[in-house]
């Protein structure tokens, strides 16, 4: 709670100052006019300074563009410190002055930010700016800042219940007001497409639909309009025509009463037949015409609100889980019975025609249509009788939710089906199979290759869950809600995407407020907050193992891992539900074990490489848990996991990415990492477990070398036995140094330097030869070091793996024990001379850098002082020279190495 406190003051003293700040702008771009200005510097002074704060205020603005609801606080302050400096035009006027020009460009962005219906009311109401507003919209001429305010000051001036005949200049004429008003606005339907379009259609519907102009102008106008979209030759957003007369009569239709639009429907509906199913109609086009018909179809049907509706979703909160009867909650027994609608006749030709195009809108391509088809269904519905309700229900489900049909549908059929529970006008019915939907769309993917599809759809089916919550009670969710719950904790727990998380969080969040029964809610949801699952590794690593500590969750959470996410397209996801499942399977091994035979071993024959490298990887986690744990692992299953690394050898050796073999080595390496210490030496295939760690580690990518060599160390811990030991000697003089200076190419070079500076320290103290295995590698690699051919000068990466490799290797064995460690000391100083350039420049640094890291890991650990002394001397020279680099971690460098240095000396 303190922390949350102390989040919540902090957001406010950030918002607050952010206030502050916009006002302080504010005040700098409008300063009084000098009429007599001293000078011309000066005025180009005061211009200069008016713009700078002009540009900090609108960028101030874009700030709250992702929250624009925070400027309401301040949004009238900034109105009225504005509205003072706005000059309206006097007859003969055609353009503004440079102060109001100013004033009208802030308050337009103002309205961008915040948006035009939020703004608006801001404006002045008083009825004795309608005509100064409208005369200067007549007269003004190239100004669109100008022009978006205004009419947006007439809109809501317009929305004042007066009567505009008493601005009539006389009797005979009384319409003559809104005459102008009509000319005015619609001047901006036939202009290029821009933000006064729909400002311009509102202003106009507003104007019609009053009481003293419907009856004579707002016919004509409807027909005018419908003309208009038959005689448009584009269907195109570029076509301000259409556009223009589109969202004019979706205003009339939104601001019209019933009974004046009514006579007016089928001329509208017939006029839209030609766009209806014209596949390349584009968006803008597609939305507005999806608006229209909504509201068509609302004024086919009567405006009331019918009977069966659910009344849950209007009730007080504290009153959510009381189970009377009374008027808070209603009874659902009592609703039926007075559920029969008043019988009217409703016109099913055309109600089937408009519920076809907003149900085929629910499947189509842009996201924007699908959620106004959606809107448009919700609307529609709360006026059907329940029988009728119900088929559009069922008609949705039937031609939304198939495997067949793409994410598209998928998303448009959730949002109905949301919209429709969230208004209460979802029959309890159809529950089951609703809910049945809900689980298959918050686990839903297209995958496509390197992407996936379907994020919008468990976001959607995420605001299913919530609507559910909000409208049902729980007699009426008792049944679902347990598979519901657990279905949003593993989507907030493993979901891809962010917003999908906190979207299942907030879901979740509202089930447990609003139904009350979800086992252990209230302490799951202080674990999946909106800030807790918006960290994915914490989520899978930590979160989902507290939660399957609660036994109705741990079930469902180990097989969303198992059956979602170990296969998931996402490599990265792979990786983390496999270690999930590594810890979950510490403390619940027994439910993790018998999934093993069943699902986790058939998928390392998976046909889809990223199948089995989940597999591979489930394996080595889980194996490695029930390890860790203590549990007891069949002799059977361990011989199957020792004989993985051989079996995709030749996979992996192809060293493709379209045949997986990429991902199959990424796997092998966690895989030998994991089970070296699980399988007993015997059962492994010793030398294929190498041939495959010799593979990877010489790999030319270097995520992938770093980690095979985690896997060579954990590997070679298993020789232990003298034999064992003796054996991976010989293999590492005989075969190892040859390579190492036979290389090929440099990776190969690195990861054969790599792989030695894995060895335990049993192996480097064998003798080969009469010699021990340390002091060959050490001659090897010191060789190729000290070397400067133009081959070995190029490989700067391969002389510095080689660096880090005897400097590992000689602290292994101890530095002291090493029999020239004076020329050892001096070949690692001498790698401070390396200055080669290349192509891809100073690459002589990295040698110089490792050179430096080696000397403050070697020379503190040297027990002859004066040797220790000797060689700070001889090193300080050249360790100093690198503080002039001009690469930072040279620098870097430099200075952590000459800390060590200087501390010694001090001691000494």
């Amino acid at each position: 709670m303190r922390l949350c406190k102390c989040i919540f003051v902090s957001g406010m003293i950030v918002l607050v100052a952010m206030q502050k700040n916009l006002l302080e702008a504010l005040s700098g771009i409008v300063l009084p006019e000098v009429d007599e200005p001293e000078s011309d510097e000066i005025q180009l002074k005061a211009f200069t300074a008016a713009h700078k704060d002009e540009f900090r205020f609108i960028t101030l603005l874009d700030l709250y563009q992702e929250q624009p609801t925070l400027l309401d606080c301040c949004l009238n302050d900034i109105v009225l410190k504005l509205l003072p400096y706005i000059h309206f035009l006097d007859e003969g006027q055609t353009k503004l002055d440079q102060l109001s020009s100013c004033t009208f460009k802030l308050l337009s962005h103002l309205a961008k930010v915040r948006g035009y219906k939020s703004f608006c009311v801001y404006l002045p109401h008083e009825v004795s700016y309608l005509e100064k507003v409208l005369s200067s919209l007549e007269r003004l001429s190239d100004d669109f800042h100008a022009h978006y305010v205004l009419l947006l000051w007439l809109v809501i001036i317009c929305k004042n219940p007066f009567s505009l005949n008493r601005f009539a200049p006389n009797a005979k004429d009384p319409l003559h007001t809104a005459q102008r008003i009509i000319s005015v606005a619609l001047s901006y339907l036939s202009k290029a497409v821009d933000r006064c379009h729909p400002v311009a259609a509102l202003l106009l519907a507003i104007t019609v639909c009053r009481a003293e102009t419907c009856a004579v102008l707002l016919p004509s106008l409807v027909k005018n309009s419908v003309e208009n979209l038959q005689n448009c030759g584009e269907k195109s957003s570029v076509n301000a025509k259409l556009i223009g007369n589109l969202y004019l009569l979706v205003a009339i239709f939104k601001q019209g009463q019933r009974k004046d639009l009514l006579p007016l429907t089928p001329l509208v509906l017939q006029s839209l037949d030609f766009m209806l199913y014209m596949n390349n109609v584009d968006f803008i086009v597609k939305k507005l015409v999806t608006k229209l018909v909504q509201r068509v179809g609302m004024v086919f049907l009567k405006p009331k609100v019918a009977l069966w509706r659910y009344n849950r979703g209007n009730r007080i909160l504290t009153f959510d889980n009381r189970e009377t009867g009374s008027n808070i909650n209603g009874n659902r027994g009592d609703e039926e019975d007075l559920g029969e609608d008043d019988c009217y006749n409703i016109p099913e030709k055309e109600l089937e025609a408009i519920l076809d195009i907003i149900l085929m809108s629910l499947r189509d391509c842009d996201t924007g249509v699908r959620w106004s088809a959606a809107k448009g269904v919700g609307r529609i519905a709360s006026r059907l009788p329940k029988i009728l309700a119900e088929e559009v229900v069922r008609s949705i489900i039937g031609n939304n939710f198939n495997d067949v049909f793409a994410h598209a549908a998928w998303h448009g059929g959730c949002l109905a089906i949301a919209e429709l529970a969230r208004r209460g006008y979802l029959p309890a019915d159809l529950l089951p199979e609703v809910v049945k939907i809900l689980e298959k769309a918050l686990v839903y993917e297209e995958p496509r290759g390197r992407y996936a599809l379907g994020a919008n759809v468990r976001d959607a089916a995420c605001y299913i869950a919530w609507a559910l919550a909000r409208a049902f009670r729980v007699s009426d969710l008792a049944l679902y809600l347990l598979d519901i719950a657990t279905a949003l904790v593993c989507v907030a727990l493993f979901d891809r995407e962010i917003n999908v998380r906190r979207a299942a969080s907030a879901a979740f969040q509202e089930n447990v407020g609003r139904q009350g029964s979800i086992p252990n809610g209230i302490e799951i949801l202080t674990k999946i907050d909106f800030y807790a699952v918006g960290q994915r590794n914490r989520t899978y690593v930590e979160i989902a193992c507290e939660i399957a500590e609660y036994s109705n969750y741990t079930l469902p959470i180990i097989e969303h891992l198992l059956f979602k996410k170990v296969c998931h397209w996402d490599e990265k996801l792979r990786f983390l539900a496999a270690e999930s499942l590594r810890r979950l399977a510490k403390k619940h091994g027994s439910l993790i074990y018998k999934q093993v035979p069943q699902y986790v071993l058939p998928l390392l024959d998976h046909k889809f490489p990223a199948q089995r490298q989940g597999g591979i990887l489930a394996l080595g986690e889980i194996l490695s848990g029930l390890h860790e744990s203590g549990f007891e692992l069949s002799s059977e299953i361990l011989k199957k996991a020792a004989e993985v690394p051989p079996q995709y050898y030749s996979l992996c050796e192809k060293k493709s990415r379209i045949t997986g073999g990429f991902l199959i080595r990424r796997a092998i390496n966690t895989f030998i990492q994991l089970l070296s210490p699980v399988i007993p030496l015997s059962l492994i295939p010793v030398d294929d477990w190498l041939k495959a760690v010799e593979l990877n580690i010489s790999d030319t990518n270097e995520e992938m070398r770093r980690a095979a060599g985690y896997a060579a160390v954990a590997y070679f811990d298993l020789f232990k036995q003298p034999e064992d030991v003796k054996k991976l000697a010989s293999r590492v003089t005989e075969q190892y140094l040859s390579e190492f200076l036979r290389a090929d190419s440099e990776t190969h070079r690195q990861g054969i330097a790599l792989l030695l500076s894995c060895l335990h320290t049993p192996v480097l103290l064998e003798i080969c030869n009469g010699v021990y295995v340390y002091e060959q590698i050490i001659i090897t690699l010191t060789s190729v070091i000290k070397k400067r051919n133009s081959l070995d000068s190029l490989w700067a990466f391969g002389r510095q793996e080689a660096l880090k490799a005897i400097t590992e290797i000689a602290l292994k064995v101890g530095i002291n024990n090493l029999g020239n460690l004076e020329q050892f000391t001096y070949c690692i100083l001498n790698a401070m001379d390396d200055y080669t350039i290349s192509r891809k420049g100073d690459i002589g640094r990295f040698l110089r850098e490792s050179s430096m890291q080696s000397l403050s890991l070697i020379v503190p650990k040297i027990n002859d002082k004066c040797l220790q002394m000797k060689i700070i001397d001889k090193s300080i020279c050249k360790i100093v020279q690198q503080s002039c680099e001009k690469i930072d971690s040279v620098r870097v460098d430099f200075w952590t190495t000459l800390n060590v240095l200087l501390m010694l000396i001090n001691v000494t």
